[in-house]
């Protein structure tokens, strides 16, 4: 019942009016992705999908009861929508394409679930942004400032031209390098409108994307790169 509950929840990146529909649009209508597919990804995933095709490690948290939502022994609720990248690339025309050797990308977005303790920057259901960009090696190598270059055309059109970001060195089971973004925010307290203080704080997870996750997906890794970031949209 209690899964059935956040299932129905309503996806706010998808409700008129909604602060994370305004967020959704700004990424979505970048030029850059005008020609990238916005996929709707299932919320139930099949448990090889979600995490052995993203290849984490056995012993990986995310893998267990007391972190994600088990439906049942096979099936867990969607814990990052990084998943699509499975369901682009079973798309027939992305299949076209990549048989081609064309460059092929796309964006998703809509809620996420995890057992997370609830606190002002954490929540058990929540909503996230994924894209990704795949190309031929002898056409590009990709490389982290590749990527770095699109967040920050992500991070200004969202907060405006003045914001102040910077990378961390990160890991993730099916990115590497990895990096993390983190902006610069104010954050009153107290009831005085001058008592508070600036922080950064972590707003995505990106990477190139590894060669053994495009190898369990179907692509050639010798033959294709990418990069992959991932933003969660109540941070932003």
């Amino acid at each position: 019942e209690r899964l059935r509950r956040f299932l129905t929840m309503p996806d706010l990146t998808r409700t008129p009016n909604s602060p994370l529909l305004e967020l959704a649009k700004r990424i979505v209508n970048l030029p850059r992705f005008s020609k990238y597919k916005n996929l709707n990804a299932p919320e139930i995933i099949d448990y090889g999908i979600s995490f052995d095709l993203f290849n984490f490690p056995p012993d990986h948290p995310a893998r267990k009861p007391t972190d994600t939502y088990f439906v049942d022994k096979n099936h867990v609720l969607r814990t990052h929508t990084t998943v699509m990248w499975y369901y682009h690339l079973n798309l027939p025309d992305v299949k076209k394409k990549i048989k081609k050797g064309e460059p092929v990308g796309a964006l998703s977005h809509g809620k996420v679930y995890r057992r997370d303790e609830i606190d002002r920057q954490h929540m058990n259901v929540f909503h996230q942004m994924d894209g990704w960009y795949l190309c031929r090696r002898k056409d590009h190598i990709i490389i982290i400032d590749d990527l770095k270059e699109v967040l920050v055309e992500i991070a200004q059109t969202i907060f405006g031209k003045n914001i102040k970001y910077r990378f961390n060195i990160d890991e993730f089971p099916y990115t590497d390098p990895s990096i993390e973004m983190e902006v610069k925010v104010y954050r009153p307290t107290g009831d005085h409108p001058k008592g508070g203080k600036s922080q950064y704080v972590e707003v995505l997870g990106a990477g190139v994307v590894r060669k053994c996750v495009l190898k369990n997906l179907g692509v050639n890794p010798e033959e294709y790169n990418g990069w992959a970031f991932g933003f969660g949209l109540e941070r932003l």
